[in-house]
């Protein structure tokens, strides 16, 4: 309603989004009040109207000026400072010369009675600070302020050679006045201190003088036309140089003015000046005085970058569960993705501007709801990163100095986005008590490693709780507890070794609903604007129409290629259809588009089973590329980790492409896609981001937006527009929704399990492998050693190239032998015959299961041409250490194919491995560079213990989590049940009343409480006398069951000490309460 009610119409600043002329404001239109900080107050006021000049009667001048008064929501000195922007104009038709302008302040710091003031005019500061201690702010955490007004920028006057600054603009041969001179007056009775009398006394004041238009006497201002410019830290009387309030007044109700001019204004002259009110407390009112000193810096220094702060996190949205003597409280993520620039503190190396970034939550406890009195942090959750604590240099109230200490109390915990409290942290940690009131906050905290400061925090929205017992809900023996109960995925689809989990957090709100939990790998762009945007953004969604399987589309993305002067197109395939495997994929080129060259890029570019034409065809009479075909195989060879890249020559936008998805019919459905996808602007970068969701199959709602945290690690993700690198995440960071804390394991990639086999592929020993450590029954150990080095300081194994695949020896088989060094057939030394390894190798293709036999090889260490196991551990290198290898094989083109023994011939003839580089070890990929089994050797550890001759050695890899991959969790059981309301739990609190209740916050407050009222419906208390005579009846607001009485009667008078009698009446009956009140005796201080 703000925006809606934005004085436009008599000159409040707006910002024209639409370029119309015409104020339309936001939600339901683009413009929206042009404003600085986080609130804003604007108005106008001129001097036109005769009769409202009441003080001194004074003509009118013609003057208007227009104010914007803004602040900044930071729980730092920032945010306590409101800065004032005044332009001043003169509409009348007069000339005014020796203009000043002053601001004019009657402080009152708490008690008006006890105020001193003064001013540093090298910060063009005015100052009102207490004499000691003031008892208004007795209970005042920060102690005795002291309150400052800062000319930033004053008016402008001709100055050859100088410059000023008006509205961030330079305007040369001109200066701003700063403060010019600083006047005090106080309430009192008196013909030279009190206030002017006339508008000329008023003037004299503003040019410096004593209203009398006489200097003040040096004794006061040092000589200078500042009164009281000393520092009372370092006065010693009334005899020495520091000129101070107290040298010649007691403390009282003061005034001041201080002042910049003199100018000249014309008729339409325009001024702008810009001064700011903020306060700063240290404990005592000196220490206060100095503290203002130092804030007053850093609100100059807001000014000099014309208040570009960066802004402190958001507050966290948080949701409050009461149960009796406790409570939980969950928040939202929104918090985790804030960044902001910091264009006042620069990066000492680069001279850059910096950027506060998300680091973590506190959770905070406070004695009041103000957030005055007590306060502690009863919880810190922060990422872990490494940075743990906080250290800054702050000012110390006890010190009177700036030292460095902890600000921040990270411990590198991990983030975690709820809580269940149930002990007072304010009160030695006791238990907390139902239908008590507590306070509790819930902030967010960035850092800048450069900032000054280096961490900024939400301020807190303090919430008033009280644990109580539910009128509608109650637990049942099943009913799960907070953090403990944990309720396991059922695995429905796919075939990766991962685990899902959902940990309940709020059983008050479990529905008994199942959730589906799915993976997806969503692809972002990086737009001309800087913010990287989904693909499925509007504008860049690929729609498909699909014939029985909704869901599948592609998606194209526009990016300037490293190729100058062309575009590369990047289409990326989503599978959500049939069995997740098609034969082939056709993109349709508009007719005109000039195609440079395309290629498939991604896990399945080089494709598999039944796999042809992924080298993709281009037909230049439809100016359509295919890759694989539409043959319906019944086993494809495409799924969904695949995209394609065309080259082609610039175009205009948008550039529509239809496609079409064949489907293989594995499951005897035939579901292609057809549809369009369009590319709407040139991008400049592209990521595809793996993750999940959670969605509510019963309203089949997303409930758990994209998110790519997976066994407590956080992989790259995109939030908002802005990219966030990957990271360690706590065991507590999984999201919330619905009262469940969801969580997903995925194991990282690499050797899960080494076993022996038959030829069926029956298991006979499961622990022949050293990685994890075991030792089998079958008297041998395969290893495969780890690229950690094992003192050989090189790499060994190639389980990255691996990815999901595994890796089977078949020892009823024999292959060719290739040499360890040079991957070249083997002849043997004696026979001459061409040397063959006593076993196969297969890689077993993730997740079709395909199997392709690799070529192999092993090194002769011992130089006998024959393969040999060790009779023993040898570490690298030693007699007898002949570990074996094995090649993944390419065509010419680059496509994987298969050892054949049937081509041995060929392979003999050719003296190596068919397109092979020369290379065992080199980096050119697509070719027989590093083995794809790499150091793997079988050593004996039992007497006699052979090779598994006639049987198989497996290496099954972790199955990461995929797009194909579905879990599901019901929580069926696990909530509560509903339950009628009754009235008899009505009761009243305290009871009875002996003059105090400790809610009460003053002597004059008093508060009788009912509890366990209806939330909904009517409810009426009458309160009667022991007589029957109706004392007070109160109407009790829904939305709450706890109705206050503040123990008056009807006519707002205390009632007598005494029994009472309550009748509760509601929709589903009543309740009769007896009171006791016993009033205490008054002592009246204040009349």
């Amino acid at each position: 309603p703000h925006f809606q009610n934005w004085p436009t119409e008599f000159g409040a600043p707006w910002v024209d989004n639409n370029g119309n002329g015409t104020y339309e404001p936001l939600p339901n239109g683009p413009d929206h009040p042009e404003f600085i900080g986080d609130q804003v107050v604007w108005m106008i006021m001129n001097d036109g109207d005769p009769t409202q000049h009441s003080v001194f009667g004074t003509a009118p001048m013609g003057l208007e000026m227009v104010n914007t008064v803004f602040g900044f929501d930071r729980p730092d000195a920032f945010g306590d400072m409101m800065f004032v922007k005044s332009l001043i104009t003169n509409k009348g038709e007069n000339t005014i010369v020796d203009t000043y302008i002053g601001l004019w302040s009657d402080p009152d710091l708490g008690n008006a009675a006890d105020d001193f003031v003064g001013c540093v005019p090298e910060l063009g500061l005015g100052i009102c600070y207490n004499d000691g201690v003031d008892d208004v702010y007795a209970g005042y955490s920060g102690g005795t302020p002291a309150v400052g007004y800062d000319f930033f920028q004053g008016p402008i006057v001709p100055a050859p050679g100088e410059t000023a600054l008006v509205s961030g603009e330079e305007i040369q041969a001109y200066k701003n006045l700063s403060m010019t001179s600083f006047s005090k007056y106080i309430n009192i009775d008196d013909p030279v201190w009190s206030d002017p009398n006339s508008a000329a006394e008023a003037y004299n004041l503003m040019q410096g003088l004593m209203k009398s238009g006489e200097p003040f006497a040096d004794n006061l201002t040092g000589g200078t036309p500042f009164v009281h410019p000393g520092d009372p830290n370092l006065d010693t009387g009334p005899a020495d140089d520091v000129y101070v309030d107290s040298d010649v007044h007691a403390s009282g109700d003061r005034r001041f003015l201080m002042n910049a001019g003199p100018f000249t204004m014309e008729p339409g002259d325009q001024q702008e000046v810009v001064f700011a009110i903020f306060h700063a407390a240290a404990g005592d009112a000196l220490s206060s005085y100095t503290y203002l000193k130092e804030v007053d810096k850093i609100a100059q220094l807001a000014y000099d970058t014309q208040f570009a702060l960066p802004p402190s996190p958001p507050r966290p949205e948080v949701t409050v569960t009461t149960f009796p003597n406790e409570l939980i409280l969950t928040w939202d993520t929104l918090a985790e993705i804030y960044t902001a620039e910091d264009q006042i503190d620069k990066d000492p190396d680069t001279g850059e501007n910096t950027h506060y970034v998300f680091e973590g939550y506190n959770v905070w406890q406070f004695e009041t709801i103000s957030g005055s009195g007590d306060k502690k942090i009863i919880a810190t959750y922060d990422l872990n990163n490494g940075l743990g604590e906080i250290f800054d240099d702050v000012f110390d109230a006890d010190f009177g100095e700036t030292i460095n200490r902890r600000v921040q109390f990270g411990s590198d915990s991990g983030l975690q986005r709820s809580i269940r409290i149930h002990k007072d942290a304010l009160d030695n940690g006791v238990p907390l008590k139902t239908n008590r009131m507590y306070y509790f906050a819930v902030t967010s905290y960035g850092y800048n490693e450069y900032g000054i400061p280096k961490t900024l925090e939400s301020s807190p929205n303090i919430m008033a709780i009280r644990p109580q017992v539910s009128n509608t809900w109650e637990a049942t023996d099943e009913t799960g507890l907070y953090g403990t109960t944990i309720i396991d995925a059922e695995h429905t689809a796919g075939p990766s070794d991962g685990v899902a989990r959902a940990t309940v957090i709020d059983p008050t709100i479990l529905s008994g609903d199942d959730y589906e939990l799915f993976f997806t790998d969503e692809t972002y762009f990086l737009d001309i604007d800087g913010k990287w945007k989904n693909t499925n953004a509007a504008g860049k969604e690929g729609l498909a129409k699909l014939l029985d399987c909704t869901g599948s589309t592609i998606h194209v993305d526009a990016l300037a290629s490293a190729i100058v002067g062309t575009y590369d197109l990047t289409f990326t395939f989503e599978m959500h259809c049939g069995s997740n495997w098609v034969d082939g994929i056709k993109l349709d080129l508009p007719d005109d588009l000039v195609i440079n060259s395309w290629e498939a890029i991604g896990e399945n570019a080089a494709g598999g089973q039944n796999c042809v034409n992924m080298e993709g065809t281009l037909d230049p009479a439809t100016n359509s590329i295919t890759w694989g075909n539409d043959a319906r195989t019944g086993w494809g060879c495409v799924t969904g980790d695949l995209s394609w890249v065309v080259n082609v020559q610039p175009y205009s936008f948008p550039i529509d492409v239809g496609f079409e998805v064949f489907d293989d019919v594995y499951d005897g459905t035939l579901v292609d896609a057809v549809g369009t996808a369009s590319a709407t602007e040139l991008n400049f970068d592209i990521k595809v981001i793996s993750g999940w969701y959670a969605r509510n199959l019963t309203t089949n709602e997303i409930v758990i937006p994209h998110t790519t945290i997976q066994s407590g690690f956080a992989e790259d993700n995109i939030a908002n527009g802005v990219f966030f690198p990957g990271g360690s995440a706590g065991l507590n960071e999984g999201p919330i929704a619905e009262g469940l804390q969801f969580a997903v394991d995925g194991p990282a990639l690499g050797i899960k399990s080494v076993s022996e086999t038959d030829l069926d592929d029956v298991v006979l020993d499961d622990g022949v492998g050293v990685y994890p450590p075991s030792l089998g029954t079958t008297g041998y150990i395969l290893s495969h050693r780890d690229h950690a080095g094992l003192g050989a300081g090189r790499t060994h194994d190639r389980f990255e190239f691996w990815g999901m695949d595994d890796v089977f020896i078949d020892f009823s088989e024999t292959s060719l032998n290739f040499s360890y060094s040079g991957a070249q057939t083997v002849t043997e030394t004696v026979s001459g015959d061409q040397s063959m390894a006593p076993y196969a190798m297969y890689r077993v293709k993730f997740p079709s299961g395909d199997r392709v036999r690799l070529f192999t090889g092993w090194w002769d260490t011992d130089g006998d041409n024959i393969w040999s196991i060790n009779a023993d551990w040898s570490d690298y290198g030693q007699p007898s250490y002949e570990p074996m290898y094995a090649w993944q094989g390419y065509d010419a083109g680059g496509n994987e194919i298969p050892y054949d023994p049937a081509n041995d011939a060929t392979y003999i003839a050719d003296g190596g491995l068919p397109n092979d580089t020369g290379q065992a070890f080199g980096s050119n990929p697509g070719f027989f560079n590093y083995p794809f089994v790499t150091a793997t050797l079988v050593v004996a550890y039992l007497d006699g213990s052979t090779p598994p001759w006639g049987n198989r050695i497996w290496m099954r890899t972790n199955k990461a989590n995929t797009p194909a991959d579905k879990f599901v969790v019901s929580t069926a059981g696990f909530g509560g049940v509903s339950k009628v309301y009754d009235p008899d739990g009505i009761k009243v609190w305290p009871n009875p009343y002996f003059g105090y209740n400790p809610e009460e916050r003053d002597p004059i407050e008093q508060i009788i409480q009912f509890t366990h009222l209806p939330e909904s419906g009517k409810c009426t208390i009458r309160i009667f006398n022991i007589a029957g005579v109706p004392v007070r009846t109160l109407d009790h607001a829904e939305g709450t069951q706890f109705e206050e009485w503040d123990v008056k009667n009807n006519f707002n008078i205390p009632v007598a000490s005494g029994m009472y009698i309550a009748v509760i009446e509601t929709d589903s009956g009543s309740k009769m309460l007896k009171m006791a009140i016993i009033q205490p005796e008054q002592r009246l201080d204040v009349y």
